[in-house]
């Protein structure tokens, strides 16, 4: 876990790494995970086998196994998924837009 981390009240965090100004949530449990900088997690979230990218931010009361969170990608309260990649279209746009300009 890096500096500037905020936990909240009984959190797990199991194999994990967390980088600098992450912000967790009460009730909280973090298993086999990259937590990249800036990321905010609310409270009873559950992340397994994640790699949530730098700004992302998670509501509370999501559940997330084996997936893969875009930067600045907000995953809504309640989300329960697996095995998928949270990102913006956007962002997938703009890196095809920089591969044709070269």
């Amino acid at each position: 876990m890096a500096e500037n981390c905020t936990l909240g009240e009984r959190v797990q965090i199991r194999k994990s790494v967390l980088s600098t100004g992450v912000e967790v949530g009460s009730k909280t449990v973090i298993k086999g995970s990259v937590i990249m900088q800036g990321v905010s997690v609310g409270e009873n979230v559950k992340i397994e086998g994640c790699v949530v990218c730098k700004g992302a931010k998670i509501e509370g009361n999501v559940s997330l196994t084996d997936c893969f969170v875009g930067g600045g990608y907000l995953v809504a309260q309640g989300t329960k998924m697996a095995k998928q990649n949270l990102v913006e279209l956007d962002e997938l746009e703009d890196d095809d837009e920089e591969e044709d300009e070269e």
